[in-house]
């Protein structure tokens, strides 16, 4: 499972490289949309679907003694309204195809980004069913299942 879009979310033919190589390795999208959203909306949308079945919907949202919205500052706490607005801005990266509109992590820089409008069925690998998958025999051993 490499995070952060393989930590290389700037050069996605490399990222697309590395998911060839390597047939077992995932990548997440933690705190990366606002660079991936950068490149070519119909790259990414391309790219997406190509390695439905290896990308997971993560966004470093933390909430412990303060929310984090997927980049960490040394400012005030983000409110409950950004934090909707935050979630909000992910699901309009994937799912319209929506131009140029501010991304969800101002801290990571003052840029826009555009959708990539993916279909139902990738959405739900995406969103829900990698990460099912991923997870799936190691929390059945967990809950002392095989």
């Amino acid at each position: 499972m490499c995070v952060h879009f393989g930590n290389n979310a700037e050069d996605l033919e490399w990222v697309d490289a590395q998911l060839d190589k390597h047939p077992n390795m995932m990548v997440d999208v933690a705190a990366r949309v606002p660079e991936i959203g950068r490149h070519d909306p119909e790259k990414v949308h391309a790219f997406f679907v190509k390695h439905q079945d290896r990308i997971l919907f993560a966004t470093d949202f933390q909430s412990y003694d303060r929310m984090t919205l997927g980049s960490g500052g040394n400012g005030p706490p983000p409110t409950e309204t950004e934090a909707i607005d935050f979630f909000q801005k992910h699901w309009r990266w994937f799912e319209t195809a929506d131009r140029d509109f501010t991304h969800m992590t101002p801290i990571q820089g003052d840029w826009t980004i555009s959708a990539i409008h993916l279909p139902a069925d990738v959405l739900e690998k995406i969103y829900f069913g990698n990460a099912s998958r991923l997870l799936a025999k190691p929390l059945a051993k967990l809950r002392g299942g095989a």
